[in-house]
């Protein structure tokens, strides 16, 4: 998991995409979607929070070895 990741951050890279969420807690971004979206638009927004979230995961570095709390050691 990432840690400290900006959801509001976060949430303007998805929108870029096209895809619009909301933010629900300090690293949660909820999809409310309208009871007639069709699975067709579904798996297109999936496809879009696919893309957005490999950008967001690109901005944060993955933590070193062996750091449990995503802290770099030595």
């Amino acid at each position: 998991m990432k840690k400290h990741v900006d959801a509001r951050a976060a949430l303007k890279i998805v929108r870029d995409h096209g895809v619009l969420l909301t933010i629900a807690g300090g690293q949660v971004l909820r999809f409310t979607p309208p009871l007639n979206v069709t699975e067709d638009e579904i798996e297109e927004a999936a496809l879009k929070v696919g893309e957005a979230l490999k950008k967001i995961a690109a901005a944060y570095p993955a933590p070193a070895e062996g750091a449990a709390d995503g802290s770099k050691t030595g």
